[in-house]
Parts: C-alpha cells; sequence; structure tokens
C-alpha cells in the first residue's frame, strides 16, 4: 500500500465544477493578486 500526496488527496475529494478544470496551483495570495509556486503572478 503506498501513501498518497496532498495533491492527490485533494483531486480524489474535489467536486469538479468543469469538463475542463483549469488546475491552478496558487502558493499565496495578496489582495487580489494570487501567486504560483514559481512566484509568477
Amino acid at each position: 500500500m503506498y501513501m498518497l500526496s496532498q495533491r492527490q488527496l485533494f483531486l480524489n475529494h474535489l467536486g469538479q465544477t468543469s469538463d475542463f478544470p483549469l488546475m491552478l496551483e496558487i502558493e499565496r495570495a495578496e489582495g487580489v493578486y494570487m501567486y504560483g509556486a514559481d512566484g509568477t503572478r
């Protein structure tokens, strides 16, 4: 038996709202801006 990653656990329990989800990974947010893991806004 293997451990699921945090990402896989999240995706397993996510209510899909679209046929083509964007799969955005947000690292942090400031005001109206969201930042990805690589720091892009």
